[in-house]
């Protein structure tokens, strides 16, 4: 995880009227999420890709909607193919995006 999301290139300045406290960095790395309960089951993943990602969280663009406030467990790719990082993130927002959804993450801890 650490080598791709090291690799993103920096994003733009923030827009008159951001006000995010951290930079944003553009990038664009497979992952997978799940709901925590389902993390731990085993349960199914929804395939995604993160769009950028700052100290404080990540934009995540996948197929499905989940709601404001739920909790996902992010799967992304490691230095090694077999051990992948898992990160923990809440949903702050939620955008429709050309037939998917673009979904603003907090981590829940770092």
């Amino acid at each position: 995880m650490i080598g791709s999301l090291a690799a993103a290139e920096s994003g733009n300045a923030p827009a008159q009227g951001e006000f995010r406290v951290s930079e944003r960095f553009a990038c664009d790395v497979p992952a997978s999420c799940q709901p925590p309960s389902d993390w731990k089951r085993g349960g199914q993943k929804w395939l995604a890709r993160v769009r950028d990602v700052s100290s404080g969280g990540l934009c995540l663009v996948l197929g499905r909607r989940f709601e404001r406030g739920a909790g996902l467990a992010i799967e992304l790719p490691g230095a090694d193919p077999d051990s992948p990082s898992t990160l923990l993130a809440r949903v702050m927002n939620i955008r429709p995006e050309g037939g998917a959804w673009a979904l603003g993450c907090a981590f829940i801890s770092c």
